[in-house]
């Protein structure tokens, strides 16, 4: 036990303590050289607590349920719906073949001999969804090399898609965000991982490729819905399970998709694909009817 004294207990006196080792934090190991006593002064450091991390079970609770919109603008969200499904009842028409093209070059049989062109037009495509500046994945490419950028990328996506440890999906997805598995690469982060994930679970994915910035899924469903998202933290260690892919969440609208349809929904397709932002219009079949339904997980 440290004792915070600097005189010597046995002498009452400090004339002859001699500082003989420092220890962590604020702690010295004092000797007092008339009579020999040795004493701790100060406090050691204290090592940092691991603060327990939330499961994905516990961060869906910190997100709005279809019973906290306000009936004024769910009301007001389902005329905006009904308005633009009778202007726009159509998908574009270029989106399907795209997805179809897609999702066969990121199936297990496909990704393996995937054309190193058709995965960087990918990342630089804004076919259903625009993914933003991709300069930081277009001067990886270029100083890797086509071959290894491609096999880089394949490994990524297959990681992402099809890998076994962590088991959640989300948890690979911040992985890949944060840099934190060597699967990961540099510039294929959190649009265009999303982007993979629409095309290959249309049905479990919206097409709003951020979850927070310009058109983000945080700001969307606030000015539409007026529902308040947490806001995103960034990891401060190798595993902060509410950064990233954990709150990098998919939400579904009210809309009235096929939950069986494999065809990407003609909703939000990105900044540039219309001229405006449109009501969300694609849902899970599965998930509440009305209301704005947030999942981190299809359960």
């Amino acid at each position: 036990m440290a004792l915070d004294l600097l005189e010597c207990v046995n002498c009452q006196t400090d004339d002859h303590v001699k500082l003989v080792e420092k220890m962590t934090g604020t702690q010295r190991r004092l000797r007092c050289k008339q009579c020999g006593h040795e004493w701790l002064r100060g406090e050691p450091a204290r090592e940092p607590v691991a603060r327990p991390l939330p499961t994905l079970a516990e961060i869906k609770k910190q997100f709005p349920k279809p019973g906290d919109v306000d009936p004024a603008k769910l009301a007001r969200a389902n005329e905006l719906k009904a308005e633009f499904l009778r202007t726009e009842p159509e998908p574009m028409p270029d989106v399907a073949p795209y997805w179809t093209k897609y999702r066969q070059i990121f199936s297990a049989e496909g990704l393996p001999e995937a054309d190193p062109q058709d995965l960087k037009a990918f990342a630089n495509s804004s076919v259903g969804a625009r993914p933003g500046n991709m300069s930081g994945f277009n001067q990886a490419w270029n100083e890797m090399g086509a071959d290894a950028a491609a096999a880089q990328v394949r490994k990524a996506i297959d990681y992402l898609l099809r890998g076994s440890s962590p088991a959640a999906l989300e948890d690979r997805l911040t992985d890949l965000i944060d840099d934190t598995t060597p699967n990961s690469m540099k510039g294929l982060k959190e649009s265009l991982l999303t982007k993979v994930l629409c095309i290959v679970y249309p049905d479990r994915f919206l097409t709003i490729l951020m979850y927070t910035g310009m058109a983000g899924k945080r700001e969307i469903a606030r000015s539409l819905w007026g529902s308040n998202f947490t806001p995103r933290r960034r990891s401060t260690g190798p595993s902060d399970a509410s950064s990233s892919g954990a709150t990098t969440c998919w939400w579904h609208s009210s809309a009235t998709a096929s939950s069986t349809s494999s065809t990407p929904p003609n909703s939000y397709g990105g900044p540039s694909t219309r001229s405006k932002p449109k009501p969300l219009r694609y849902r899970n079949a599965d998930q509440p009817a009305a209301g704005l339904h947030v999942v981190l997980k299809q359960t």
